[in-house]
């Protein structure tokens, strides 16, 4: 399970803390959330403070998003190697 927390910090930023686990069946959900917070013009940070797992196609995911100017926050430094 992925559980997405919208914590606006103001009308132009907006942190998603992320809990539980990135895996193929919660993408489009982060997907979905995330373009949403980009198409109301909003920075968007992603917090992995409660993430346990990130799986292959999260880690596509995460490389297409941090393109869109997405900022990760308490990201594992594993996962951080994997971006690149």
């Amino acid at each position: 399970m992925l559980r997405i927390t919208r914590c606006l910090q103001s009308p132009s930023r907006v942190t998603l803390l992320l809990e539980g686990d990135i895996r193929s069946q919660w993408i489009d959900q982060l997907d979905a959330e995330v373009g949403a917070c980009l198409k109301g013009q909003q920075q968007v940070v992603l917090d992995f403070g409660g993430v346990g797992f990130v799986s292959a196609a999260g880690i596509e995911l995460l490389r297409r998003i941090r393109g869109t100017g997405v900022q990760f926050l308490n990201c594992p430094a594993i996962v951080m190697d994997l971006l690149t």
